[in-house]
């Protein structure tokens, strides 16, 4: 940009900048997958099944266990949990009443897989998944332990 003036490179930079941060990759959900029937969403390690717990807007998603996944509390990036891993009731209190949060409704494949050692100290709607709703399917989950 030789004999450019200064104003034309100061309205060069946001631009430029602008590209580069439209050409950075998008960061992948969990291991891989796109969340379709074709393509499920891959879950792989804790981490991918922890961060599908904190994702309700993928509970109508399709996930694929593909590797055994050991909750061990005791193990790095695990813990004890105080509700249920997906689909948990959000309500605080401990009182009795219907589920508070939003449901998993889409498929969550096993794929021969076992979840071990998940870890809860909580009252209502506990377990891996708090609460299913209409047209969700839970299916090839070995040895759930």
């Amino acid at each position: 940009m030789l004999g450019a003036s200064h104003s034309q490179i100061l309205r060069t930079i946001p631009f430029l900048m602008a590209v580069c941060f439209v050409a950075l990759p998008a960061t992948a959900k969990y291991t891989g997958g796109s969340g379709t029937a074709q393509d499920p969403y891959q879950i792989a390690t804790a981490a991918d099944l922890i961060a599908l717990g904190e994702t309700p807007a993928d509970y109508d998603k399709h996930f694929l266990l593909t590797a055994d996944i050991d909750l061990d509390p005791k193990l790095p990036g695990r813990k004890v949990f105080d509700k249920a891993v997906i689909a948990p009731d959000v309500n605080e209190t401990n009182e009795w009443r219907l589920f508070d949060g939003t449901p998993f409704t889409g498929m969550f494949d096993g794929n021969g897989h076992t979840i071990s050692h998940l870890t809860i100290k909580g009252s209502y709607y506990v377990g891996l998944f708090g609460q299913l709703g209409s047209g969700a399917e839970v299916k090839d989950l070995l040895n759930f332990a």
